[in-house]
Parts: C-alpha cells; sequence; structure tokens
C-alpha cells in the first residue's frame, strides 16, 4: 500500500534524492559565488525546492487528472509543506550528517521561499471556473 502510493510519485522521489545528493555534498568543494545582495546558493535552494513543489503538484494533480477543487488546493499546499519540511529536514542533516556542511536559516527560507513560488503560482494561474 505504502510503496504503491510511492509509485505515483516517483519523480518526486527521484529529485528529493538529487537534492539530497546536492546539499550533502562537501561545501569546500563548492565554489563561492555572490552579489551584493546575496549569494547564489539561495537561488540554488529556491530552484532544487521549488521544482520539488513543482513535482509534487504535477504528479498529484495533472498526471492523476485531478479536476476537483478542493483535491487540487489539498495537494498544492501538501506540495508546498513536504518541499518546505523536506528543506528543513535537509539543514537539520546538512547541521548533523554531512561533513563540510552547516546549517543555515537563510538557505531554510530559500527553500520554504522556493515551495511556495509554486503554490503562488497555482493561486495566480490556476483555471478560473467558467
Amino acid at each position: 500500500m505504502i510503496f504503491g502510493g510511492m509509485r505515483k510519485y516517483r519523480l518526486s522521489v527521484l529529485w528529493a534524492l538529487f537534492a539530497l545528493f546536492l546539499c550533502g555534498v562537501n561545501g569546500s568543494s563548492l565554489p563561492k559565488i555572490s552579489f551584493d545582495l546575496f549569494e547564489i546558493d539561495k537561488l540554488a535552494h529556491m530552484a532544487l525546492f521549488g521544482i520539488q513543489a513543482w513535482i509534487i503538484y504535477y504528479e498529484g494533480v495533472w498526471k492523476a487528472k485531478v479536476a476537483e477543487k478542493e483535491k487540487v488546493w489539498k495537494v498544492t499546499l501538501q506540495a508546498f509543506l513536504w518541499s518546505a519540511l523536506y528543506g528543513a529536514l535537509i539543514e537539520g542533516l546538512q547541521m548533523t550528517v554531512f561533513v563540510g556542511r552547516s546549517f543555515d536559516w537563510a538557505d531554510m527560507l530559500a527553500d520554504a521561499i522556493g515551495a511556495l513560488t509554486v503554490f503562488v503560482l497555482y493561486t495566480w494561474f490556476r483555471p478560473k471556473p467558467n
């Protein structure tokens, strides 16, 4: 039963493993690129977890052909929450498990902003009832 449900979200799981790999790479081997206002890795965090949320949304709504408004909202909210919580989990792993990595509140915020972007885009661009 659990694995049957996971099969539906296999792209999400693969992307989550990819994000885990990228966020687990030794930080000293990564280049430091920054602009006056922010470091480029914040954009990478936003992209990783925004894409994660979009894939969850895609697999839960488009691929499953869900049309009921309430179910679409539920999946959209779940995509945001799961992606943001996964970003927080990875930050915790960076603090405790991964070598050469550290916890960063700004990274966790960037993860949540990336996931929130999908939620906002759905709200703005969802099909309007006729």
